[in-house]
């Protein structure tokens, strides 16, 4: 009878490493695990003196173990998959395992002491004798399997994915595993490009075990907006509207939502790992023009965020301390005269003209204003915080400037009047230079109310802060026309001031949360 080469091969092979190899068993590690409530709570045991028992549990991915104490002895061993607890009295010192397979571990010493109700984690480390090979190699298409052991099959979609198994590489896919011993057992497949998979099998005696799996190139994820219902267009291609949920390849990717003439972008990537994925995209803030008794005036929006804010220049501005603010619009210019008036019936300025800022008009005459106005859109409208102020005449969260749209003394007059430029008036909105946010006049031509108390700044890091809770002073910011000082005009400073003060330097502008 002639018996194919290979498959001779293959026989021999497992004879001889059977015959020859004396695999080990030896200890990987030790520890003592102090938070591991097992053996004081969730299953505790006595020995024969009534005391709660230590549980010493050992991993390993075998089974088929005997186990020797000491003189002390063990109350019970109970396997768990992936790991035998073994509960032992306090005090014991030694172990021998035994496995007809993989040997002996005589005496093994424990180096530490066994206490009582604790948890110890004894980590196995044994050899193995695995051997793969594809079915190419066994001629009659049949792998031989000894006593306590079967066969693992593994397939992938595509091919070529490393195996590891135990910790060790044992080959790529397709691939078979003769002669694993039964038990409980984890392998993970990974292949560049395609999201790594970890898969759990048993061993059972004489039996063989199949894994087929199809890799994942890309993984699942929801992307939402607000509000949903959002034209969604990835990576420059439309998908549909959000809430969206498919499957996006590994790596970068450019969503795009659009809602009439709102847009927003964000980049996002997807990694080969981790917890589920879920994107939201927020519509950047509107500007917007608001029209009351045929009068219109435009709100510019401010994308909120974190600045730092106060200088060390004055006591009254220091700590620089950091503030976060969220999206809110502000008025393009001052209020106007025209539009006091549709407001209001008068016009108790100093300087007449539509076009010009409203002045002489008090805090408390600016809430009466900010009521009737907010009656008449139905909306709220109100004065900004000094943080507002601040966050948005310097140019909002990126690029600041110490002055309102420069960092340059020589270059105020550019967008600023003064008493350089002014000539003792007040002068037409939104004539200088706008800041890089499209504002105009927020340093000179008049000072400009704020919502806030004054008070003294906090170190602490502050959200949308609105000031002190109380105090005899209202805030002032921006200088005016007859201001001589260019410190007047740098963004972090403060004036504090009467509430019911009325000058021809005093007027404000709008803000409304978005």
């Amino acid at each position: 009878m002639k018996i194919n080469a290979r498959l001779f091969f293959s026989l021999w092979l497992l004879w001889s490493s059977t015959l020859f190899a004396q695999p080990k068993i030896s200890v990987k590690s030790f520890e003592q695990k102090e938070n591991d409530l097992t053996a004081r709570i969730d299953a505790p045991k006595k020995d024969q003196n009534g005391d709660v028992c230590a549980i010493i549990k050992v991993v390993t991915p075998q089974t088929g173990f005997i186990w020797e104490p000491d003189g002390l002895g063990i109350v019970s061993a109970e396997y768990k998959t992936g790991e035998y607890w073994l509960y032992v009295p306090y005090g014991a010192k030694r172990l021998t395992i035994k496995h007809d397979k993989l040997g002996n571990l005589i005496d093994y010493m424990y180096p530490i002491p066994i206490e009582k109700a604790m948890v110890y984690i004894m980590e196995l480390k044994t050899s193995k004798v695995i051997t793969t090979i594809d079915n190419e190699q066994i001629a009659s298409n049949k792998v031989l399997t000894s006593a306590n052991s079967g066969i693992l099959k593994i397939v992938t979609s595509p091919t070529g994915a490393t195996i590891t198994l135990g910790g060790d590489n044992i080959g790529t896919t397709p691939a078979t595993v003769p002669n694993l011993l039964f038990g409980d057992y984890t392998l993970t497949l990974s292949l560049p490009g395609y999201a790594t998979t970890t898969k759990t099998f048993t061993i059972a005696e004489g039996k063989t075990a199949q894994i087929t799996e199809t890799l994942a190139k890309g993984r699942d994820v929801t992307i939402a907006s607000e509000p949903n219902g959002a034209a969604l267009s990835i990576d420059g291609n439309p998908v549909g509207y959000t809430p969206y949920i498919s499957s996006l390849t590994f790596g970068n990717h450019t969503l795009k939502i659009q809602q009439g003439e709102k847009k927003a972008e964000k980049t996002i990537s997807i990694p080969q790992s981790g917890d589920e994925i879920s994107f939201s995209l927020t519509f950047d803030p509107q500007s917007f023009t608001e029209t009351v008794n045929g009068v219109s005036f435009d709100m510019v929006a401010i994308k909120g965020g974190t600045f730092q804010m106060g200088s060390k220049k004055n006591n009254v501005e220091k700590p620089i301390h950091t503030v976060t603010l969220s999206n809110f619009s502000i008025g393009k210019t001052e209020v106007t005269q025209t539009l006091w008036k549709a407001i209001m019936g008068n016009n108790p300025s100093y300087f007449k003209g539509d076009s010009l800022p409203v002045e002489q008009v008090s805090w408390d005459d600016v809430q009466v204003f900010l009521d009737k106005l907010n009656q008449k859109t139905g909306k709220t409208y109100r004065l900004p915080t000094e943080a507002e102020w601040e966050y948005a005449t310097g140019g909002g969260e990126n690029n600041r400037t110490e002055f309102f749209g420069t960092n340059n003394e020589s270059s105020l007059s550019d967008y600023t009047w003064w008493s350089a430029n002014s000539n003792g008036i007040t002068h037409v909105v939104n004539t200088k230079q706008p800041n890089s946010l499209g504002l105009y006049d927020m340093s000179g031509n008049v000072w400009e109310w704020c919502s806030d108390w004054y008070g003294s700044y906090s170190i602490s890091p502050q959200n949308n802060p609105k000031g002190a809770s109380s105090g005899s002073s209202r805030v002032l910011r921006g200088g005016s026309l007859d201001d001589i000082y260019y410190d007047h005009f740098r963004t972090a400073f403060r004036r504090l001031i009467s509430s019911d003060s009325h000058f021809y330097y005093i007027g404000f502008r709008c803000v409304r949360s978005l």
